[in-house]
């Protein structure tokens, strides 16, 4: 649902009020709103491989009643989780020239408003 006029009214007038009340917070706000930080697919398959063997290992293990080897495995299975969860990329957002940093999600809410109401009418490309 699209936001009323009303709602972008006080939306625009609260990030003003923010920008004029601590220009530092809508500083550093800007900044971070323009480095996105994910999870790598390159991590996330070396993790489950890990996580696989890992199990393949104590369930080996278990079956040839070898308790060492099935820490060995269990070890091996906590660092895929851990390799999966941890390995990050950060990106740079490119961000349109004509924003000005006390107001960060201006041109983004819009353009987001912009294609809801494309959608909205049937007109929005998938």
């Amino acid at each position: 649902m699209a936001l009323s006029e009303d709602e972008k009214r006080v939306l625009a007038q609260l990030e003003e009020l923010m920008s004029a009340e601590d220009p530092q917070f809508a500083q550093s706000m800007a900044e971070q709103t323009k480095t996105v930080s994910s999870i790598t697919p390159r991590a996330i398959a070396i993790g489950v491989l890990a996580i696989l063997l890992g199990l393949g290992i104590v369930f080996g293990a278990v079956a040839i009643k070898v308790p060492a080897l099935g820490v060995l495995g269990f070890l091996l299975a906590t660092f895929g989780v851990y390799w999966a969860s941890t390995q990050r990329t950060s990106r740079q957002v490119d961000a349109p020239a004509s924003e000005q940093p006390t107001k960060p999600s201006s041109a983004f809410m819009s353009k987001l408003e912009e294609r809801w109401d494309e959608r909205e009418r049937g007109e929005g490309r998938f």
